[in-house]
């Protein structure tokens, strides 16, 4: 993904893109897998003893599972530690808000929560890729949607 002017990626108050960390020199979200996608769908079919198929149940969305993940760049190995610590202590002690705006489209917003831990891979001493797992029970993703209506000409 390319970072530009007003662009967001925050969970709670915590913006990704500018973590407002001394030392950071960038912060890139590089994907959002499971944000972009449909939630898989859950169901409870009843197979069909004596003959083929099943009997269908009704189709529902399962809970949404993504993840961000981003690339850190800092000045020095402890300003990259600092900037790790602060993503392995979010969500600990509950859900947040994650909230991505400017990205294809309306500013979506859900509530998440982790689904497993950071996982931080070192490029070098002062910079490294990084994957949050996170679940949103409620699959849907909030917002303010636009909508145009054509003008008809005589």
């Amino acid at each position: 993904m390319i970072v530009q002017d007003g662009v967001s990626v925050t969970l709670g108050t915590f913006d990704v893109l500018r973590p407002g960390i001394a030392g950071v020199l960038a912060s890139t979200v590089s994907g959002l897998p499971g944000w972009w996608s449909t939630p898989d769908t859950k169901h409870d079919d009843q197979e069909r003893s004596v003959g083929d198929g099943d009997f269908p149940s009704l189709r529902r969305y399962a809970a949404r599972v993504l993840s961000i993940e981003g690339d850190v760049t800092a000045r020095d190995p402890h300003s990259l530690g600092d900037f790790r610590n602060r993503l392995a202590g979010l969500l600990g002690s509950g859900p947040e808000t994650l909230t991505v705006h400017g990205f294809f489209g309306p500013t979506q917003q859900a509530t998440v929560y982790r689904d497993g831990g950071l996982q931080w891979e070192l490029k070098s001493p002062v910079a490294a890729r990084w994957q949050l797992p996170l679940k949103a029970p409620d699959p849907r993703k909030y917002g303010l949607s636009e909508y145009r209506e054509a003008a008809r000409s005589g």
